[in-house]
Order: C-alpha cells, then sequence, then structure tokens
C-alpha cells in the first residue's frame, strides 16, 4: 500500500522541481533589459504591482524602487518573495507584509487551486500503483480533478489594493496549470513500470484503457490552463490604471552561430493563447495593444531551456471607479 505523505511528497517534488538555482546569475542581461523596457515606458513616481514576482529574478527590484514611488510584489509562494528580497540585503519583513514604505509583500492566489487540492490528486493517482483496483483510483482522480477546476472557475483573488498605475507579469500564465500536469506525468510514468509487478489484473487491457485516460487527463488539464491564462488577463487587467507588461512565452528558442531562432511547433500551453487573447480585448476595444517587446528569456542553461518572450504592453481604455 501507498504510505500516508506519498502525495505530499510528490507536492513538494513538484515544488522542488520550480526552483532554478542560478536563474538570478544567468538571467542577468535579460533582466536588465526588460527592467529597462519597464522603466522606459511608464511614469515615474507612480505604483506598480508584480503578479507572479517569485523570487524576483526577471526584474529589478532597487531600480524599480528608484522609479517607482510604490511596488507590490504578488505570488502565492510567500517564502519565495521574502527569499528573493535577500538578495538586495535592505529589507525586513514588517506589519502587513511591508519590507519598507515603498515595498509590500502580499501572498495572493491567482487560481483558488489549493497544495491540499493537489496532494489529493497526487494520493488518488498513487492509490492506482498498488494494483487492487486501479480504474476506480484512476476515476476518483479525474473526479478530484475536476472538483479542483470547478471550485477555480468561481475563484476570484482578493489583492491589497483595487487598483495600481502599472502592472507587469513575467511568464507566469504557462505555470498556472502546471502543477496537476507535472503530477500526472510523474505518477503515470510509474505506474507503466510498476503495472507488470501486478497480480490478477489484465495487463494489456489496462495498459489500452489507461493510454487513452492519460491522453484525455493531460487535454482537459490544458483546457483549463488556458482558462486559467485568461482569467489571470482578466484579473490583471482589472487591476490595472494605466497599463499592463504582459510577457508570455510563445515557443522554445534555441541558439545557433550566436543568434536565437524560434522552435517550430513548440507553443507553451496558456501562454499563446493569453496573448491571442490580448489582441481580441483589443479588437473589442477595452484595452489598446499598441507595442511589444520581443527577447529570448534564458529560462535554463543546464536544461538547455530557452524562450521567446513577447512583452506585451496593453493600455487601460476610459478610466475605472
Amino acid at each position: 500500500m501507498v504510505s500516508k505523505g506519498r502525495g505530499a511528497a510528490l507536492y513538494e517534488a513538484f515544488l522542488a522541481s520550480q526552483i532554478l538555482p542560478h536563474a538570478w546569475e544567468e538571467w542577468c542581461g535579460y533582466r536588465s533589459q526588460v527592467t529597462d523596457y519597464l522603466i522606459g515606458n511608464s511614469k515615474r513616481g507612480t505604483s506598480l504591482a508584480i503578479f507572479g514576482a517569485g523570487r524576483c529574478n526577471d526584474l529589478d527590484l532597487g531600480r524599480l524602487l528608484g522609479h517607482f514611488s510604490q511596488v507590490t510584489l504578488l505570488d502565492v509562494d510567500e517564502k519565495a518573495m521574502w527569499e528573493g528580497l535577500e538578495k538586495y540585503g535592505d529589507f525586513e519583513r514588517g506589519k502587513g507584509g511591508k519590507a519598507s514604505q515603498q515595498l509590500i509583500v502580499f501572498p495572493v492566489d491567482f487560481t483558488g487551486i489549493t497544495a491540499e487540492d493537489l496532494i489529493a490528486f497526487a494520493e488518488a493517482f498513487l492509490r492506482v500503483w498498488d494494483g487492487k483496483d486501479p480504474y476506480s483510483a484512476v476515476y476518483k482522480a479525474e473526479e478530484i480533478l475536476s472538483g479542483i477546476y470547478g471550485k477555480s472557475w468561481a475563484y476570484v483573488p482578493a489583492f491589497p489594493q483595487k487598483q495600481f498605475d502599472y502592472t507587469v507579469a513575467l511568464g507566469v500564465h504557462s505555470q498556472l496549470g502546471s502543477a496537476p500536469a507535472w503530477m500526472l506525468d510523474a505518477v503515470g510514468d510509474e505506474l507503466c513500470s510498476r503495472v507488470r509487478q501486478w497480480e490478477n489484473t489484465d495487463i494489456s487491457s489496462f495498459f489500452y484503457w489507461w493510454q487513452e485516460e492519460r491522453v484525455n487527463l493531460f487535454r482537459r488539464i490544458e483546457r483549463e490552463s488556458i482558462y486559467l491564462a485568461r482569467q489571470l488577463n482578466h484579473f490583471i487587467l482589472l487591476a490595472t490604471k494605466e497599463k499592463a507588461f504582459l510577457g508570455y512565452e510563445l515557443c522554445r528558442a534555441v541558439s545557433r552561430d550566436g543568434i536565437w531562432y524560434a522552435v517550430p511547433d513548440s507553443y507553451v500551453t496558456g501562454a499563446w493563447q493569453a496573448a491571442e487573447d490580448l489582441k481580441r480585448l483589443d479588437a473589442g476595444g477595452s484595452i489598446h495593444f499598441r507595442n511589444y517587446f520581443d527577447i529570448v528569456w534564458p529560462f535554463c542553461a543546464a536544461q538547455n531551456k530557452a524562450y521567446r518572450m513577447m512583452i506585451m504592453e496593453a493600455e487601460i481604455v476610459g478610466k475605472k471607479g
């Protein structure tokens, strides 16, 4: 039988997989260019909210605090944000999440999907491994996943204030649905190796059924990830007075002879659909999309991963109360 706490361990493994230990050093040039772009296209003395701030590896907070009157960091992982601030060395945790009068650290969930939800999903799949009733375990996991997404449809995040002059989100939209997909991938590979050890199970029949179910689950996760990405667009734009800078990693990128090229058919789920959503909103007149910054994001040298990042400027039409 699966030992108690294995789902939590799988969730912790997912969180660990999201940490890039050398990001601060490897993203130095990228961080400088993106910070330059943000400062060069915004007014001094205004407010900025960074959605999905994480460890703040992609923006130079020191320079931003010299330009904006107030900067608010927003992320589900409060610990990561404070760890990011440690690189600057002069911020201490204060009341109300304030690191200074200029800087606010505010933990907020953008999707309504909690750690407990994801652990329950993982636990359901891990029960498949004992081989006693693998079909029921998969159905239970699907039921939990449906409940998770059903809850997220009605979820509205609570931000520390109604609006900010400027907002920015870089590489966040594609991450909203990554946890269930990562867990399904990890558990599914292990399941295929373990099923051969089961007794009293029609292995060939289960394999055929499982492969089809696995594809269907990935498709469901992809559809929901697209919805979550568009919802995040909506929440960010509602929280913006002047302009939102929305960075989407559209596809993989490779370097040849010092020149970066986009990799065909390597689109990033959630990112390119969110970019198309922004174009749709522009066509409908609710925002003005006029400019964008095309840049390569050197995501992880150890994994040989880089992305074509397009930072789109969405100017808000009219004034909101």
